[in-house]
């Protein structure tokens, strides 16, 4: 199974993230970079010459523009002919091959009954859990039930991952979503989403705080 990255230049929140350097290199060529050391193709789809330009060759689909990575990336895959596929976030750093390996087990045993599989974990820390940037996921196990970017005490850290057996579930809820959350919309909907839990050490940069957490984490490592 491929994998496709989504990526725009434009950021709501950090501006020109994708090319923010770290570890020596923009954001999205050290995720891409890092799926393909887990032994996945893994394409990077863009509308943008800088981010092309960042990737450095490799497995690159243009696209047109789109309102949002679920449809630039399913546009991508739709493309190269490919009825399945992953979607990693251009900011989600620290997936392990396991985590990827569940989520297509998941989509291949439940190909008849779920639209999508996505990935969550357990928050490092409450004050985490209180930061608006960090969507919770609350789900029974195995299916999503809804997401919220408000503190509500309780849910998982929802991962920027998510495996895709419905290649029309992302058209079907174009326009507004609660919370700024398309994943609600399918939800409200009646697509089926399951979900894995990870114990990746996994992170996904949206503020400036978490640019400089990651770079912090680097450095304690390295020394």
């Amino acid at each position: 199974m491929i994998v496709i990255i989504p990526a725009r230049l434009e950021s709501t929140r950090l501006k020109n993230k994708m090319l923010i350097e770290i570890e020596g290199k923009p954001l999205i060529r050290k995720v891409r970079d890092d799926i393909m050391d887990l032994g996945y193709d893994a394409y990077v789809a863009t509308d943008s010459d800088e981010i092309a330009k960042a990737v450095k060759g490799g497995l690159v689909l243009r696209t047109s523009q789109h309102p949002n990575g679920t449809l630039r990336a399913m546009a991508a895959a739709k493309a190269i002919g490919e009825d399945k596929f992953i979607l990693v976030q251009g900011d989600c750093l620290g997936l392990s091959k396991h985590t990827l390996e569940s989520i297509e087990a998941m989509l291949y045993d439940n190909a008849g009954d779920l639209d999508a599989v996505t990935a969550v974990k357990k928050f490092r820390s409450k004050n985490e859990m209180m930061l608006p940037s960090k969507v919770k996921t609350i789900h029974n196990g195995n299916r999503m039930m809804w997401n919220t970017r408000q503190n509500i005490g309780y849910g998982d850290h929802h991962v920027g991952v998510y495996g895709f057996n419905n290649l029309d579930i992302a058209q079907a809820c174009v326009g507004d979503t609660i919370e700024d959350l398309e994943q609600n919309e399918w939800l409200l909907k009646g697509f089926k989403v399951g979900v894995v839990s990870t114990t990746d050490n996994i992170f996904d940069i949206n503020t400036e705080d978490d640019v400089r957490e990651v770079l912090q984490r680097r450095t304690s490592t390295v020394g």
